[in-house]
């Protein structure tokens, strides 16, 4: 259980025990929910619980539904959020893929709050509106968070979600600290194509999701024509986002799209030079 008493650090690491149990917890729930899910007939609709775990730390859950489509891949993606109180300030703390915690200060909140514009973009149904923290309609909306590698002799964290670019720095191997927050329009080129591959990606991964019932392994195995269908954009890219109803999304890859179309020289330029330290550093990782 989180004390007042304990450092950040401290804070951490007691909350980041929760995280095997918190997802135990909802692999279990999820049959239940799903047959609750089937009876919903009303869409977009917010959905809202809570659970304490073992070690006495109570968590929250909030999801965004656009579509019945929608609601099927985001109940596999939840976010796990708490709060806690460090040096008189409010702290949200959100568990986020095997193993890391995102800690998230009141100058993050702060930064989100600033754009407007962005506010003001993905606030386009009702139901959004009832959300009056920035923050909160921020995390409903976002399903995947990944952190780049922690560089050797540096604390930088550059980190990805659908809706853009999170920098901060990196508090342990396994707790990030998120100071702010880049959207599409605000990114540099080399940003950008960082963030546009991260985004295809996701949606990759959720094509996969949509399409087999389960989650893509790294180990699997399955036919180019089909590979290039879910890590291209395409025709049938275009065709599962505007099934699947998520506005959100189908603006963000309009507008992803858009400006690589835009600057197409540049990009792919970026992109190769990505690619090949990429490969350097993996080659020096395994030697």
């Amino acid at each position: 259980m989180v004390v007042s008493g304990m450092s950040l650090q401290e804070k951490a690491e007691e909350l980041i025990k929760d995280h095997e149990e918190l997802i135990r917890r909802w692999r279990r729930f999820m049959p239940k929910l799903n047959r609750e899910r089937l009876k919903w007939n009303v869409y977009p609709r917010l959905y809202q619980n809570s659970l304490t775990t073992n070690r006495k730390n109570k968590w929250e859950i909030i999801m965004f539904f656009y579509s019945k489509k929608d609601a099927e891949i985001a109940i596999c993606r939840p976010c796990f959020f708490t709060t806690f109180i460090h040096d008189g300030e409010l702290w949200f703390a959100m568990c986020v893929g095997g193993d890391k915690l995102f800690l998230f200060p009141r100058h993050f909140r702060e930064r989100i709050v600033e754009r407007e514009n962005f506010i003001e973009r993905i606030r386009n149904s009702k139901v959004l509106e009832s959300i009056s923290d920035c923050f909160m309609l921020f995390i409903s909306l976002n399903h995947w968070y990944v952190a780049e590698p922690r560089m050797q002799g540096s604390d930088d964290l550059r980190a990805f979600c659908e809706s853009g670019m999170l920098l901060g720095k990196w508090l342990t191997d396994k707790v990030l600290i998120v100071k702010t927050f880049l959207s599409v329009d605000e990114m540099k080129m080399n940003q950008f194509v960082e963030y546009n591959n991260k985004f295809n990606l996701f949606l990759s991964n959720d094509m996969f999701l949509a399409h087999k019932g389960y989650d893509y392994d790294d180990g699997e195995m399955f036919d180019i024509e089909v590979t290039n269908d879910y890590v291209i954009p395409n025709e049938s890219w275009f065709k599962y986002l505007i099934n699947r109803g998520n506005i959100y999304l189908i603006t963000l890859a309009r507008t992803n799209v858009k400006r690589q179309a835009e600057n197409l020289d540049e990009y792919n330029k970026i992109d190769e030079m990505l690619t090949t330290i990429i490969d350097n550093y993996s080659e020096d990782s395994n030697s």
